[in-house]
């Protein structure tokens, strides 16, 4: 199989599609889910195949046969690449939070026949539904919709909404390996969209969560349980109190916790990223007294990235 000189790829160790419709498919102009190159990392020298893919030659090692390719002739950066493989896994977790772990990339060398730019990644999402279990085409044509809005700077001319999607795609994507620090980043991404502001702000977070998300499933009050959670966990991590061993992740129901909330922010961004440019610059615009008089009367989420949503959580 030739490989196209200068085409960065990125490997994985988890990438659930379920191939009814056969590879690839376009997310964007640059970036395609492609079938892994098999062939290519059969002809390199094993030790870059088993390095940019670990594991890879071992015995009874299945091989994911999903990938994405970043193909442009005019600006091929690894910077760039690397910045829309890794949005791109975003868009695809905020459509449906599947299990998705990365390997690393590579760059096909100028000849095409070896790999250059070889980086490492090997990182998890740190949370995924046992319900959502596979990419489906729907999915992937709905992150690539969400992937053309998230790549713009600002996000719909709403600079919140920019800081919001960087927090969630660092928790998300696996880019911190902390419980506590992820947990903050997932409580960073709710106070930016909803900037809470007074002494009580987990009790204004919640309300104004509770009430932007009214129309979703949720298990639990959704008011109550971000107002406790911030009280407690979120100002206890962010206050320096450790409760969780180093050596484990966290305990479980801290592990629940973090799947409740990490579906409140994914769901509160998709309701964002639902809006119309027009409505998020007008709060955008808004000065500090004015911003909190708006977000107390946003309206409740709807929109076409909350289409056949629900919480995949407890």
């Amino acid at each position: 199989m030739g490989l196209k000189a200068r085409d960065r790829y990125l490997l994985f160790h988890s990438f659930p599609y379920n191939f009814q419709v056969d590879l690839p498919v376009n997310l964007t102009s640059k970036v395609t889910l492609e079938n892994t190159p098999q062939e290519f990392l059969e002809q390199v020298e094993p030790a870059l195949a088993d390095f940019v893919l670990p594991g890879y030659h071992l015995p009874g090692t299945g091989l994911v046969h999903c990938c994405l390719k970043y193909s442009d002739r005019d600006n091929n950066s690894e910077d760039e690449s690397s910045f829309l493989f890794f949005t791109t896994l975003t868009a695809l977790r905020l459509q449906s939070p599947c299990r998705l772990s990365v390997a690393g990339q590579f760059k096909v060398s100028d000849k095409g026949d070896d790999m250059d730019d070889i980086e490492l990644f090997e990182m998890d999402s740190p949370w995924s539904s046992s319900i959502s279990s596979h990419y489906s085409i729907e999915d992937i044509k709905s992150a690539s919709t969400l992937l053309g809005i998230i790549t713009q700077e600002p996000v719909l001319g709403y600079k919140r909404l920019t800081t919001a999607c960087i927090y969630f795609a660092q928790v998300t994507c696996g880019f911190s390996k902390s419980y506590q620090l992820s947990y903050l980043g997932l409580f960073a991404c709710l106070e930016s969209l909803f900037v809470p502001d007074g002494p009580n702000k987990g009790t204004t977070l919640g309300r104004r969560v509770s009430s932007f998300l009214k129309k979703l499933p949720f298990s639990f009050n959704l008011q109550s349980w971000i107002k406790e959670e911030y009280r407690t966990y979120r100002n206890k991590y962010a206050h320096g109190v450790l409760d969780i061993s180093p050596k484990t992740k966290s305990r479980k129901p801290r592990e629940e916790a973090f799947g409740r909330l990490h579906e409140i922010v994914r769901l509160c961004l998709l309701g964002f990223l639902s809006f119309d440019a027009i409505t998020l610059n007008d709060i955008d615009k808004c000065g500090k007294r004015s911003l909190q008089k708006k977000l107390d009367a946003l309206p409740e989420a709807t929109g076409k990235f909350l289409a056949g949503q629900s919480p995949y959580c407890s």
